[in-house]
């Protein structure tokens, strides 16, 4: 995915696993404007939040 199309909130999935989370956090350089670090969480995490490359992201589909 384009992380200039991703919002915190929005529900995405890695292509491999199709696990939903929801976005908590962006990062992103002006040197690659179309891809960074996604930082995810899902209902019931106890520990650290997930890092993803935006790249690796599609939305999630119930």
């Amino acid at each position: 995915m384009d992380i200039r199309k991703i919002n915190i909130g929005d529900k995405v999935c890695n292509k491999e696993d199709g696990f939903p989370m929801t976005v908590v956090g962006l990062n992103s350089t002006l040197a690659d404007l179309s891809n960074g670090t996604v930082y995810l969480d899902f209902e019931e995490n106890e520990g650290d939040m997930w890092e993803e490359e935006a790249k690796d992201l599609i939305p999630y589909k119930a």
